[in-house]
């Protein structure tokens, strides 16, 4: 099962590297680009501790 993880892991991956997406990306300025790299970390952390207050939830119902 390890393997078949793995391997979807990277079928992923080189998907996202054959989109481009970070290629199109064009900033006019700095502060855009900064801009755009501070949204992207507000979402990933948003997204982390929503993952971890579920965990913790889960574990504390028992589930």
């Amino acid at each position: 099962m390890e393997k078949r993880v793995a391997e979807q892991e990277v079928i992923d991956q080189e998907t996202f590297e054959q989109e481009g997406y970070e290629d199109q990306l064009e900033f006019e300025g700095l502060s855009d680009f900064l801009d755009y790299v501070e949204v992207g970390i507000r979402d990933f952390v948003r997204t982390m501790l929503q993952e971890y207050a579920k965990d913790e939830f889960m574990r504390y119902i028992g589930a």
